[in-house]
């Protein structure tokens, strides 16, 4: 494990509350013509299709999203505390946007982009666009980035979501994603599947979630250097406001 340097770490901490109370007053602003909304979550192990961000430590996240009354949408995440590059103390915040539209099939499809940042890494950053299509449970996107971070070369990412409601509070909740190199140094790497598989309990605004994650690769491929697997289980817990 890195050593941790506080001194970093709090100003990460402090760069990611400003760019979320900023994306904040951008989504209160435009309320009266939408709804806008709000999560903070603490998660014992944060990963991102199937590479660990957070070390094995617990991972504090903010969260804020605004729909639009004309099927727009955007939103902002943050999560302070993470480890990527043999760097600790690193910062992630997400901007993203996009456009939904339900079919009289009941079928929903969207369209959308992020850019993704991090502090102190400025050659990790990296932006997407994808393209989704979802029913009422089951919901799946294609990604395309020009220049994933850790891959440097485009790289797709397709990834099918799903949850079944067992009880009144109780939902279970699946994720599969496979992330494939496209063209140039990702082309010559393997692919990746991450696998999550969660039993998530509704207390009002409160949800806790316990997780199993779980990664592979495959191909013949070399693997992407500084790549670290999540611990198995985590633990969520999120409050919506």
């Amino acid at each position: 494990m890195y050593p941790y340097y506080r001194d970093e770490s709090q100003q990460s901490i402090v760069r990611a509350v400003r760019i979320a109370a900023a994306a904040a007053a951008m989504l209160a602003a435009h309320s009266s013509h939408g709804q806008a909304s709000a999560s903070v979550s603490l998660t014992s192990e944060y990963s991102a299709r199937g590479q660990s961000l957070s070390d094995g430590r617990a991972s504090p996240q903010l969260s804020l999203s605004w729909d639009g009354v004309q099927g727009w949408y955007a939103g902002a995440f943050a999560a302070p505390r993470l480890t990527l590059a043999r760097r600790t103390g690193v910062a992630k915040m997400v901007a993203f946007g996009g456009y939904a539209h339900r079919l009289r099939s009941g079928l929903s499809w969207e369209a959308g982009a992020s850019s993704t940042v991090f502090s102190d890494l400025r050659g990790y950053n990296y932006n997407e666009t994808w393209l989704g299509l979802a029913s009422d449970r089951l919901s799946a996107r294609l990604y395309y980035a020009p220049a994933y971070y850790g891959y440097f070369g485009r790289v797709a990412y397709a990834e099918l979501n799903g949850f079944h409601p067992i009880g009144e509070r109780i939902n279970l909740i699946a994720h599969v994603g496979v992330l494939h190199g496209l063209r140039g140094l990702t082309a010559a790497m393997r692919d990746r599947i991450d696998v999550r598989l969660a039993v998530g309990v509704d207390a009002g605004p409160c949800n806790v979630q316990l997780a199993w994650l779980g990664t592979t690769t495959f191909g013949s491929g070399r693997a992407a250097n500084g790549f670290r697997t999540p611990r198995a289980l985590a633990v969520t817990a999120t409050y919506s406001f």
